[in-house]
């Protein structure tokens, strides 16, 4: 009933991207997708055969669980040694486990933004129009 959809692919493809640009070796980067895809999102894949459109299910949740992926992999630890790994952005605190309640509630908060504006710019275009 759920499958993986373009938002997985997406996570997957976010920290190996990330991964590969911060020079993570084997280990750090299969941690870094073991994360990522665990936290990817599972959708109604057969919707989008049922509706085809260009919209991609999950795409925005799947990017942000790559970049979060890449951020709390944390440092590694392989055979006992600690390997530290580059972080995103400026360290201005450590990460916790809200952060990705945080960011899910900012990703939600600003994709209703922009419905709302679609919507209003609709409305608008509707109005003038005739």
């Amino acid at each position: 009933q759920y499958a993986h959809s373009s938002g997985t692919f997406g996570a997957v493809g976010v920290a190996a991207g990330a991964g590969r640009i911060y020079g993570l070796d084997e280990g750090q980067l299969n941690n870094v997708l073991s994360i990522s895809e665990f936290n990817a999102p599972l959708v109604p894949g057969i919707r989008s055969v049922e509706y085809p459109s260009m919209n991609k299910d999950g795409v925005p949740f799947g990017v942000m669980a790559g970049a979060l992926g890449v951020e709390l992999a944390g440092p590694a630890s392989y055979f006992g040694e600690i390997h530290p790994k580059p972080v995103i952005g400026e360290r201005t605190r450590e990460v916790e486990r809200e952060d990705i309640l945080r960011s899910m509630l900012l990703l939600r908060g600003t994709s209703c933004l922009f419905w709302v504006c679609g919507v209003l710019v609709t409305a608008l275009l509707w109005c003038f129009a005739g």
